[in-house]
């Protein structure tokens, strides 16, 4: 470091000029003479001529010029150090989850406001802690919840006169005295102090009014009030009639005249009732119209009944709730004395001098140790997150879903973990539908969770399945998705901001969404335009929004898709207005970026990045291969670029942290397993390299290590402390780090083993618990003050499979409808055709199958029309021979189909003796079908059809009796009831006829010697048959049964073959 960057001012002069004597190092440190007097501090005014009169005679001290810079006057060495002014703030209010503090009021409240002030009577200021108990206090948030404000100096004044109408406050009593006073004397009862709070309710609405036309009310009014003035309306909006209404009655009875008339009223009698009001009441108006804008009726009322009781502060103050683990400044915890800061120094105090509780240094001085663990998650445990009270966290994994290793998928990528009932809880919604081939294990195909996010009562995960989801979890065990944000592609980083906003990053264009919440439960979505200066494929790598002073500042990374350009990306930077979004430009931004990281305090932020490929690379080193930069967006326009840039020697950087109590300190953790950490006030030297041990999973040999390995993925500064500093990565050890200490002794304990390398790493809100995720699915909660020893092991509960059937989609929606309608009898399934309409059919009906003009609720009962009926499968075959040759032939086949798509292969393979004794065919004479499908009668010259379908042995004589014939009226006289014998009875999925007079039937049993006799009939004979009218089981898109007699799938049925093999051979 050059001389002039060292800090030090010390100048040497030249000895031959020098006039007195070198003085030692302890003498220059105290003034020349311990007898003058102090600058500053003159003392009596003969002390001040005594200093006039010496300064007078002594004037070359003061005009000789100095040659040793660091040369200062005895009155400049002694200047006196101001002692800082402590805030009056107390605390009120003390349990072990609130703090009530009670402070001054800072400001007017109209500065500290933008809506409503609360304003609590004296009577109800008491029982914070049931008032409170419903309120969301961060613990780490020392601004809490204002929960009561007093009124204000011109609050108090416009109150006096409205109850005065006297413009004038001079008096001697103090204001807060004078309204007691004057209540007591004018509106000592309840109903006239509310008929009081009333009127001023009616100034406020008056105000309001006046707002949707002008964005300045006094001066509109002041405008209007002159008789030359007119209305302008380029200035104010032209008002409708009902809010013309609405401002003369408010006017009316703020000041105290009679109501307007009922009429219609326009612009020109808003002028004509200011001009006609008394210079008295209008300037009481201006004086009062926006003192009140912050307060509400019942406000009034409350300040009223203090007032009347004699209650009212003397100096308005205004009571904060805070968690009582918020750190907050007060006396007896931030106390900046100077010689208090020199005693603490003395003592052996940090460079940190932020004061908490004692209980609070008395755990962070115990070190971590397992408490909790869980294995079975999807794969490597990637992100985690915490809720705000710390009892509760959720944990997203990575999944093998790509078609090389989707055999390997499976659940548990989304996890809901609860401390308090030592629970942890699958949420399966962020999944796909497994493709055809490989769902034979599993139907679903769960998918990596790239973020998780708690705010409140409200969790937000991000996956690749394309969508974003929101989550209510204000109970564990009611946890559920209410919404789902859907993407073009996997959703690589999600950011969710304290106010609202969320933003997501996408793998496809656009990259970059803003979702906005709406009145409702539903987000619009908005496109933010990335512009890089490169044309090559990029993906989202990191997006964060800024911390509380520049919470509407959104910084997005990309990174390039390709490796071999794998030094090209964009960091961008958009600014959320209150209608708008504007983008700001930050330089240099035209490199990959690997994180993006906020500081927590100061509106600052760094990115972790590879060198550019510019002009400005040429110069740097090469071992110098990815750079960390700080960024100031809120810098002047032409100072945008970095603020300042660290050099890194590692190839790849995981993450990027700024140490919480010392913003000097920045730290990249990077997959070369090492740390670095830097220091402002030098950056141009690594400070520390924090380096981890060999991975546990072994290495690529053909590459480097920062290549195939994830190195440090874990970097935590615990309860905001410089000297704690965790680490942990692929050798599976968390480390904790001193950064104050010399480089040899900077490593404090190795406090943890794992036998996994360590993948990611959070500290709940209070920094007592530690929650980690490793490569191999596991959980670890690491704390130094359980509130429990039980089991280690966390219990485990599944999603319900009610809940997956329901969840599984359209696919099996239908599955379930359809049971739904047999069960309930609107369907029943027939042993041949399959499923029609069941004994409690109640709808939809065909209007246009019947006659016309049926009303609605005769469908029902109307039967259908002859042609309509005849083209049924349990139609009449007396109406069929109507049908034409074509409308047949179509009948046939659809008879076909419903047989062939009714089928149960493999069901009851086999008929028992009970089936066999059983006749194949029944004549219409002997038998008549129940079933509303069948026939009431059957013609007497058939030909046979086997139904197509492994049927149930209680249908197998249905099944077997049904027999399709459309002969003409002439034909169906005759009748044949010609039996087979028990020899010939149909046993294959198939059967044909052989002639016209008697059914076939195919014996495949080998018992008879007459099978092959079983053939088709001639061509002449189907010609005939087709002429006749007869409907043919034969169709030529039906296959041969010799085709399939490879495929026998008759087999005995299970109950009738013992499973237990004997040695008798029985």
């Amino acid at each position: 470091m050059s001389q002039s960057d060292s800090g030090s001012s010390y100048v040497p002069s030249d000895a031959a000029n020098s006039t007195h004597e070198r003085r030692t190092r302890r003498n220059r440190s105290g003034p020349t003479n311990y007898y003058a007097k102090v600058r500053g501090f003159p003392g009596y005014e003969s002390d001040e001529d005594e200093e006039e009169i010496e300064e007078q005679a002594n004037p070359d001290d003061f005009s000789t010029p100095r040659d040793d810079a660091t040369h200062q006057t005895t009155h400049e060495l002694l200047n006196p150090v101001p002692e800082p002014t402590v805030p009056l703030i107390r605390s009120i209010y003390c349990s072990g989850y609130l703090q009530v503090l009670q402070e001054p009021l800072p400001a007017p409240v109209d500065e500290l406001f933008e809506e409503y002030a609360p304003y609590s009577s004296q009577h109800d200021r008491t029982g914070f802690g049931e008032r409170c108990a419903s309120e969301n206090l961060e613990k780490d948030d020392p601004e809490g919840r204002v929960i009561h404000a007093d009124f204000d100096q011109s609050e108090m004044e416009a109150l006096f006169h409205v109850m005065t109408r006297n413009l004038s406050t001079e008096s001697d009593m103090a204001l807060p005295d004078l309204l007691i006073q004057t209540t007591r004397k004018f509106y000592p009862h309840r109903d006239q102090q509310k008929v009081l709070a009333q009127k001023i309710s009616y100034l406020n609405a008056l105000r309001k009014c006046l707002l949707k036309i002008t964005n300045d009310p006094v001066s509109f009014l002041l405008h209007h009030r002159n008789e030359r003035s007119s209305w302008r309306e380029g200035d104010n909006k032209t008002p409708q009639r009902g809010t013309i209404r609405q401002i003369l009655f408010y006017l009316h009875i703020v000041l105290g005249l009679p109501p307007p008339p009922n009429r219609v009223y326009h612009v020109h009698d808003i002028l004509q009732s200011l001009r006609q009001i008394n210079k008295d009441d209008f300037q009481y108006l201006l004086s009062v119209i926006n003192c009140f804008k912050h307060r509400r009726r019942r406000h009034v009322c409350a300040l009223l009944s203090d007032a009347a009781d004699g209650l009212l502060s003397s100096a308005p103050y205004l009571l904060r709730a805070i968690s009582s683990h918020a750190f907050y400044s007060s006396p007896d915890f931030e106390c900046m004395k100077p010689s208090a800061l020199l005693r603490e120094r003395e003592l052996g105090q940090k460079a940190y001098r932020r004061k908490t509780p004692i209980y609070h240094n008395i755990q962070s001085s115990k070190s971590l140790e397992l408490w909790k663990e869980w294995k079975g998650a999807s794969n490597d445990v990637m992100v985690l997150a915490w809720s705000s009270d710390g009892t509760r966290f959720a944990a997203g994994a990575a999944a093998q879903s790509d078609e090389h290793n989707m055999i390997y998928n499976r659940n548990n990528n989304l996890l809901l973990g609860d401390l308090t009932c030592n629970s942890l809880k699958e949420l399966p919604d962020h999944r796909v539908r497994r493709p055809i081939p490989n769902n034979v294990a599993d139907p679903n195909l769960y998918m990596t969770v790239s973020a998780v996010s708690w705010r409140g009562e409200t969790l937000y995960t991000a996956s690749y399945d394309n969508t974003v989801k929101i989550w209510d979890v204000s109970t564990h065990t009611g946890a559920k998705c209410v919404n789902t944000l859907p993407h073009r592609g996997r959703v690589m980083v999600m950011a969710v901001s304290n106010s609202g906003p969320i933003a997501t990053g996408c793998d496809s264009a656009p990259h970059i969404k803003l979702w906005t919440k709406t009145s409702g439960h539903g987000y619009i979505p908005d496109v933010l335009i990335c512009n890089p200066t490169r044309n090559v494929p990029m993906i989202p790598s990191s997006l964060a929004w800024g911390t509380q002073s520049a919470d509407n500042i959104l910084v997005a990374g990309l990174a390039a898709r390709e490796d071999e350009k794998f030094r090209n990306g964009h960091l961008a930077v958009w600014q959320m207005g209150e209608s708008t979004v504007s983008p700001l430009v930050v330089s240099p931004n035209s490199q990959n970026v690997f994180d993006v990281t906020w500081h927590p305090t100061a509106r600052i932020f760094a990115t972790g990045s590879t060198v550019e490929s510019s002009p400005i690379a040429v110069g740097r080193a090469k071992t110098i291969r990815s750079l960390v930069r700080v960024y100031d967006p809120f810098r002047p326009k032409a100072t945008w670029g970095a603020h300042i840039t660290y050099e890194c020697p590692a190839l790849d950087i995981n993450d990027v942290t700024f140490c919480p109590a010392d913003s000097n300190y920045i730290t990249a953790s990077c997959t070369d397993g090492v740390t670095y950490v830097w220091d402002y006030r030098s950056p141009g030297r690594i400070l520390h390299r924090l380096a981890h041990g060999a991975p546990i999973s072994e290495l690529d040999s053909n590459v480097s290590r920062e290549q195939h390995d994830t190195g440090v993925r874990l970097a935590l500064w615990k309860n905001n402390w410089v000297d704690q500093f965790y680490t942990g990565g692929s050798d599976g050890v968390l480390k904790k780090w001193n950064i104050l200490r010399a480089p040899e002794d900077v490593l404090v304990e190795n406090t943890a083993y794992f036998d996994q390398g360590i993948m990611s790493g959070a500290f709940s809100p209070d920094f007592t618990n530690l929650l980690i995720g490793d490569s191999c699915g596991s959980i670890h909660v690491l704390s130094n003050a359980p509130f429990s020893h039980g089991d280690i092991n966390m219990a485990y509960e599944p999603a319900s499979k009610e809940r997956n059937l329901e969840d599984d989609g359209d696919d099996k929606l239908g599955i379930k409808t359809a049971k739904e309608l047999l069960s309930s009898g609107k369907l029943r399934r027939h042993p041949v055709f399959g499923v029609g309409q069941g004994p409690r059919y109640d709808g939809p009906y065909a209007s246009w199958a019947r006659q016309e003009g049926t009303p609605r609720e005769a469908l029902a009962r109307t039967p259908l029309l002859p042609e309509i009926q005849a083209t049924q499968l349990d139609g009449s075959l007396s109406l069929r021979h109507q049908l034409e040759r074509e409308d047949k032939k179509q009948l046939d086949l659809r008879i076909q189909g419903a047989i062939a798509q009714n089928q149960q292969r493999g069901r009851n393979k086999r008929k028992g003796s009970h089936d066999m004794s059983q006749p194949s065919i029944v004549s219409s004479s002997t038998s008549s079908l129940s079933s509303p499908f069948s026939p009431s009668s059957l013609p007497s010259r058939v030909s046979s059809f086997s139904p197509s379908i492994f049927v149930s042995h209680n249908h197998s004589e249905m099944a077997h009796q049904y027999i399709i014939s459309l002969l003409s009226s002439d034909d169906e006289s005759e009748s044949s009831s010609a039996r087979p014998s028990s020899s010939a009875q149909i046993k294959s999925e198939f059967s044909f006829p052989a002639t016209l007079d008697s059914p076939a039937c195919i014996d495949l049993t080998g018992d008879s010697e007459d099978e092959a006799q079983f053939l088709p009939p001639p061509p002449q004979q189907q010609q005939q048959d087709e002429q006749a009218g007869v409907l043919s089981s034969i169709d030529e898109n039906v296959d041969w049964p010799s085709d399939q007699s490879e495929d026998d799938y008759w087999w005995p049925r299970n109950c009738d073959i013992d499973p237990n093999l004997r040695g008798d051979g029985a």
